[in-house]
């Protein structure tokens, strides 16, 4: 059957790393924020839903639904781009601020979806749909207000067309500087930007040249997500993680058919943007939120028998969220504590649960209490759709966004947060140098040497393989804790050699319960028995037991043209 994985694949099927990408490898952080305005389209044969009636002309039924607004209009983009900034602000610690803006017209465009999305002669123009929609605003937008645009084009993402009965759409996408420059060699647009009829403050010309293309909705196919259809917060979230820098790290090779999965669902940047079924994307790993800035690890000497704490990655402004250990010149670990259920309570939790209802959905203004869900006796409905003058949006501020990372149907019933512990990451900076240089992304494109690797504690390396399990993607053994698997050392697997295996004699040991009782599975605190109440913080011990290799052999030395590595936190 279809899953999240294909539609992954399908969606992360990014070329050449780019200039932000490349940016990010030479030590420029990530901004503190990105100022967003973000316009609205349909077509000449579909329209967003709810816009049925104010259009102008005979349009096909929508093929959209939606539970609990009655138009993906204004407000709904509004309420659902703000869950990407919540996003970003916890995976970032408050470092990151995505500040949005959206247009209050929706562009009706005089093409089909397909004009757009399968040109007979075309193929995809997704650059065109950008300069007709930016040409079609321009003369109601001060362009230089804002560095980024969002188009959110009526209908599902390509990506989630399980079915394959969807030619017509559009795959979400980021286009930056390079696509625009591409776009300029291919002869698809004069110069390689967007022309704007503003000035910026010295007088110059404002060009559009950082554009997200996404859906109004990913859901379609009943195949492969949640409840049989996909969420889009993740793929907003994964396009902005782009748009930051970030790396992509799931496997694309063969073409079609991929022999691995990369960092699996451990991920935004993987396949965790579908956790959940996209609804609730999985935090980015380790090594993008250092290449963001957001986080910078401590350094650990195998050399000094010593022992050392780790704080969740859901407090990162604590000074010891993540560790480094190097292994030889152009590799080293970097190891997290992640907290899946960090309040313990087996459900997924967020702050601005208002009503308290468990459902992300919204209140009365006169009514905190107020859920728009009724029990009918046979089942679940909803008495009103939104309305902004009398009720307000529940946001996912404070949200367990890793509640659902390693979750896979081989889980128990009824077992949740079981894959919190330490995750060490494998980095190969010999792999980052070579991906920077390749036309395709290669970041992962070898399971034996990735760039950036989960070292998965049970020792089946499932991240690794075709075949399909249920771990396809990872599970909840892969991380390492007292409870489980407490020791990566030279004689465990995996072991601590080097890529080319080399031994370094180097072993991490000692690793603390995740659980402040002993028993993993089963750990009340005793005034609630429904709770598990997780470890603050994890230790782990690090020494050499065996003589390493006096540094391992670096793999080459690459000369990245126009890029200076000097003073890289990175590389």
């Amino acid at each position: 059957m279809p899953t999240s994985r294909d539609a992954a694949h399908r969606l992360l099927r990014q070329t050449a790393p780019d200039a932000v990408q490349r940016e990010r490898l030479a030590g420029v952080k990530a901004p503190a924020h990105l100022d967003v305005l973000a316009v609205t389209c349909d077509f000449a044969d579909s329209l967003l839903f709810g816009r049925h009636g104010e259009v102008p002309g005979d349009f096909p039924p929508a093929a959209q639904t939606e539970i609990l607004y009655g138009a993906h209009d204004a407000f709904y983009f509004t309420h659902l781009l703000d869950d990407v900034r919540n996003y970003f602000d916890a995976v970032s610690g408050g470092a990151f601020d995505l500040r949005v803006t959206v247009h209050p017209e929706t562009v009706n465009l005089p093409e089909t979806m397909a004009f757009y999305g399968n040109h007979p002669e075309e193929g995809e123009q997704k650059m065109i749909l950008a300069r007709d929609v930016v040409a079609a605003v321009d003369a109601d937008v001060d362009f230089s207000l804002y560095d980024t645009l969002i188009l959110i084009h009526a209908g599902a993402g390509e990506e989630t067309d399980i079915l394959g009965n969807s030619p017509e759409q559009i795959y979400s996408s980021y286009l930056g500087p390079d696509d625009f420059l591409d776009a300029r060699d291919e002869e698809i647009l004069p110069e390689p930007w967007l022309p704007t009829a503003d000035l910026d403050l010295g007088g110059q010309p404002v060009v559009v040249n950082q554009v997200l293309i996404l859906p109004e909705t990913e859901y379609q196919d009943p195949a492969g997500g949640a409840g049989g259809y996909f969420g889009s917060l993740g793929v907003y979230c994964f396009e902005v993680g782009l748009r930051l820098g970030m790396l992509s790290l799931s496997d694309f090779t063969p073409s079609g058919f991929p022999d691995s999965q990369g960092i699996g669902q451990f991920g935004l940047m993987g396949y965790g943007l579908f956790t959940a079924g996209g609804l609730v994307p999985a935090e980015p790993c380790a090594f993008n939120r250092m290449l963001m800035g957001w986080v910078t690890p401590y350094e650990v000497d195998p050399d000094v028998d010593g022992t050392y704490s780790l704080f969740p990655i859901e407090a990162p402004a604590a000074d010891s969220t993540l560790a480094r250990v190097e292994i030889g010149p152009s590799e080293y670990w970097l190891l997290e504590y992640r907290r899946q259920d960090p309040d313990g309570n087996g459900i997924f939790s967020w702050a601005d649960d208002v009503n308290g209802n468990g459902i992300p959905d919204f209140y009365r203004l006169d009514d905190p209490t107020y859920s728009p869900w009724v029990w009918t006796g046979s089942g679940w409905v909803i008495d009103s759709v939104f309305d902004p003058s009398v009720h307000a949006d529940e946001s996912y501020a404070g949200a367990e966004w890793d509640f659902y990372m390693s979750d896979n149907s081989a889980r128990a019933a009824g077992v949740k947060g079981a894959g919190s512990g330490i995750y060490i990451w494998h980095i190969d900076e010999g792999v980052v140098r070579g991906g920077l240089l390749s036309p395709s992304n290669i970041f992962n494109a070898d399971p034996q040497r990735k760039s950036v690797d989960v070292e998965e504690a049970d020792g089946i390396q499932d991240l690794d393989v075709r075949r399909g399990t249920p771990w396809l993607l990872g599970g909840d053994d892969d991380s390492f804790r007292a409870e489980g698997n407490a020791r990566f050392g030279p004689d465990t697997d995996p072991s601590t050699d080097t890529a080319a295996g080399v031994p370094t004699g180097i072993l991490i040991d000692e690793i603390s319960p995740v659980v402040v009782d002993s028993a993993f599975a089963v750990s009340p605190i005793p005034e609630d028995p429904t709770v598990i109440l997780y470890r603050e913080r994890m230790t782990f011990r690090c020494r050499r037991v065996a003589d390493g290799p006096d540094g391992a052999t670096k793999t080459a030395d690459l000369d990245l043209p126009g890029v200076d590595l000097a003073g890289s936190h990175l590389l």
